[in-house]
């Protein structure tokens, strides 16, 4: 077996985060019927690390929740494609996007989506926003 814990891609501020988030899942708040998981994941969960050591890195979390149509907020499993996040909610992380590109051409913009859904919004704001 391969082990897929040495990242050939991201800098060592992604993997160092990546490494803090699920080594502490045990202290989030709100998982639920998830929570036995969270007492296995953290020490299950081989620390990473990544051969981009020399890379810099940047890690922003933006947590968007899904929205009903009359605005009130939903749970994963109540949710629908029309109940996506609403796109004023997305407009300052497409900013912050755009201000990260424009100090740098050569960057590399991962952005991690709960549902594919998700995508089609954002990747229209984007091209709005060149």
């Amino acid at each position: 077996d391969e082990k897929l814990n040495v990242s050939r891609r991201s800098s060592e501020v992604v993997i160092n985060f990546v490494n803090t988030i699920f080594k502490n899942l045990h202290k989030h708040d709100n998982f639920g019927s998830g929570i036995d998981i969270t007492r296995v994941w953290p020490v299950a969960f081989p620390t990473h690390t990544t051969v981009k050591d020399h890379l810099p890195g940047y890690v922003c979390v933006r947590n968007l929740e899904a929205r009903k149509k009359n605005g009130s907020s939903v749970g994963e499993e109540e949710e629908t494609l029309s109940d996506a996040v609403e796109t004023d909610d997305l407009i300052p992380c497409i900013q912050d996007i755009e201000r990260i590109v424009k100090g740098n051409r050569h960057c590399s913009i991962g952005i991690l989506v709960r549902t594919n859904r998700e995508l089609g919004p954002i990747m229209t704001l984007l091209r709005e926003h060149n």
